[in-house]
């Protein structure tokens, strides 16, 4: 049985060993696919398996060699950053409960999402010395942020943020932390935390062109739990991305699902009455859903971004093994219902990274003249609808667009793009006309319709119904 064993290992770490080579390719080489972003595809294989995982991961240290590629090792970078705070948590031993810390946190001045080497400072989060998840500060958020410790063992605590804060970002002055407080979490809520998933990020070294440092980065956990009736529940996990770097052509984005970040799913897992896992499984590259059998820190899973479409891989480092990894607080109050604009709504900040990433990254053609296939217009001049139903889609398309009212009581058609709320959830984005951006539109005059335009800073707002 031994020598059986050895040699489906030894077969699975050559699978393994195949897969990441083709992997590798395919993660610094452009495809030429019609109609999508030059940006490399990221991985196409998964190495399913703690042997086929062991052979990629030779593979991958070996082409890290080659290529001379830095990942820098988080546990070590520790007694070289700036502490800014601390605190004691007590876990507590009990299994239906979790715990979070929160914290308020202040970019320093001209941090901005939108400017090149200054898009964000960064929070590196320690548990009693070790490396635990690393959280990027956006001048453009002023909600608190939260960290999920849930998988933590039962007992005390000693919790430390420092400034990580990548020293090629040039950012002058001093990121500041305050109000560190920890809070237990119970019941069904505490349910959602403890199983949430812990996001493995992108390479973070500055050399690296798709580093999620400053793109495709995640803003938020969005879970939307289904109750059962033999008392079991169905948690299903979506990270909401600042961008989809490849996959999706950035116009369509906009036109089909009224949005060019990417709430994408991650993971679902099935909870019996006894809280025992009855099924679990995640969104591999290509988007195929496999059966999650990777590592765990608790009940979370540990799922790494490995597509430049923000599919991921259960093939993950060890917590600080040159690698950075994501674990804020999922969301509350979120149902099957609970639509992307909503969700967007809630955090309105998310319009803004959402749209400077696009500024930044050139998307946005300066005029409708020299518009690429790859680019959209100016994020102003967009009207962005909310879940609309087939019926009133129906009239959307009939009149080529929808009528909109401006201050100055003009009427204009918000144009109808091509693909328009084909998206599942029946949410999509019509363009302005020349010269019309959102701080002149007063509201819509179509029943039925919840809209959003963006302001000169490029934040959102949603309308009212005009006559």
């Amino acid at each position: 049985m031994s020598f059986v064993t050895d040699i489906a290992r030894t077969g699975g770490i050559l699978v393994g060993a195949i897969s990441q080579v083709i992997n590798s390719i395919t993660d610094r080489i452009v495809l030429p696919v019609p109609a999508m972003p030059a940006v490399p595809v990221g991985d196409v294989i998964e190495a399913s398996g703690d042997a086929a995982r062991a052979g990629a991961d030779a593979i991958e240290r070996i082409v890290d060699a080659i290529s001379g590629t830095h990942r820098t090792d988080e546990n070590a970078a520790r007694v070289g950053r700036r502490l800014l705070a601390q605190a004691r948590v007590e876990v507590p031993g009990r299994a239906d409960s979790a715990t979070v810390i929160r914290f308020r946190a202040q970019a320093p001045a001209g941090t901005d999402w939108g400017t090149a080497s200054r898009e964000s400072s960064r929070v590196a989060v320690y548990v009693d010395g070790r490396y635990h998840s690393t959280v990027t500060v956006f001048a453009e958020r002023t909600s608190e942020y939260a960290i999920n410790l849930a998988g933590l063992p039962a007992g005390a605590h000693a919790i430390e943020l420092r400034d990580a804060t990548h020293a090629a970002h040039g950012i002058a002055g001093a990121l500041r932390v305050e109000g560190l407080r920890a809070e237990r979490i119970d019941g069904d809520a505490a349910l959602v935390q403890r199983h949430a998933p812990i996001v493995e990020l992108r390479d973070q070294d500055r050399g690296s062109a798709h580093s999620a440092a400053y793109t495709d980065v995640p803003l938020l956990l969005v879970p939307a739990v289904t109750r059962h009736a033999d008392g079991s529940r169905t948690i299903a996990y979506r990270v909401a991305f600042s961008n989809e770097e490849g996959g999706t052509p950035t116009p369509k984005l906009l036109a089909t699902y009224g949005r060019t970040g990417d709430l994408e799913p991650i993971y679902t897992v099935r909870v019996g009455a006894d809280d025992r896992v009855l099924q679990a499984t995640y969104q591999s590259a290509l988007h195929r859903w496999r059966a999650f059998e990777g590592a765990r820190v608790g009940e979370r899973p540990v799922l790494r971004v490995a597509t430049a479409n923000n599919n991921f891989s259960t093939r993950v480092r060890a917590a600080g093994d040159g690698a950075e990894r994501w674990s804020e607080v999922a969301l509350d109050g979120i149902d099957g219902a609970t639509t992307d604009f909503d969700i967007m709504q809630r955090h309105s900040w998310t319009w803004t990274v959402m749209t400077k990433e696009l500024l930044r990254e050139g998307k946005v053609a300066a005029t409708d003249a020299v518009r690429g296939r790859h680019q959209v217009g100016d994020p102003r001049r967009y009207l962005y609808v909310g879940p609309v139903t087939d019926a009133v889609r129906g009239a959307i398309e009939l009149a080529g667009g929808i009528e909109v009212v401006l201050h100055d009581g003009r009427r204009v058609i918000a144009r109808l793009v091509d693909g328009f709320a084909r998206g599942e959830q029946g949410i999509g984005a019509l363009e302005l006309p020349p010269g019309v951006l959102g701080d002149t539109v007063l509201g819509v005059t179509l029943l039925g319709v919840r809209a959003v335009v963006l302001g000169e800073r490029l934040e959102s707002r949603e309308l009212e119904r005009a006559a």
